[in-house]
């Protein structure tokens, strides 16, 4: 699902909609193809580091540097600095290459349309006020991973029953356990 502009009102929609639902204009799918193809053409997208966790930040680095050709330490201070912007300007074809490129467990990276009237703090508000909620969640230290169940140890071959019942986190992702 993309987001297109309404031909009438301007504002942003669906492109699945049959009509606008601010002002009501009908859409064809005609219309809402040529947008979207008008869209992925178009130099009009950011690309945004949302988060690198601490386990990540070594192959977010990496990641970092070589998709962008730049030395270590810019590479490691962008990885440092999240929620940063990494480019903006770009096509849609490139911004997925450099996504796949960086995106690796642990590392978040957004692709959005780029609207110049925003300032790059309008833009990475939303992405600081968002990171905010979800520390409250817990995620695994290794993946970053939010899918974490709590249980039993259980029985250990080297260990036996003992500390059996003693309750531990694991990610259902990686399958990396630690202590609550």
């Amino acid at each position: 699902m993309a987001l297109i502009n309404c031909p009438e009102c301007g504002k942003q929609i669906s492109d699945r909609a049959i009509s606008c639902p601010n002002c009501g204009y009908p859409l064809s799918n005609q219309d809402v193809q040529s947008d979207i193809q008008n869209a992925v053409e178009s130099s009009n997208y950011i690309l945004i580091l949302n988060k690198v966790y601490r386990n990540a930040i070594v192959d977010a680095t990496k990641a970092i540097k070589e998709a962008f050709d730049t030395d270590l330490y810019t590479a490691k201070l962008v990885a440092d600095n999240s929620p940063t912007i990494l480019t903006r300007n770009i096509t849609h074809d490139e911004a997925v290459r450099i996504k796949t490129a960086i995106d690796c467990p642990g590392v978040s990276v957004t692709i959005l349309p780029y609207d110049s009237s925003k300032s790059d703090e309008d833009i990475l508000s939303n992405f600081k006020t968002s990171d905010n909620f979800r520390t409250s969640e817990v995620h695994c230290p290794r993946c970053g991973s939010t899918n974490v169940t709590a249980g039993p140890r259980g029985v250990n071959w080297t260990m036996g029953f003992i500390g059996a019942s003693k309750t531990v986190n694991r990610c259902a992702k990686c399958g990396y356990t630690w202590k609550p």
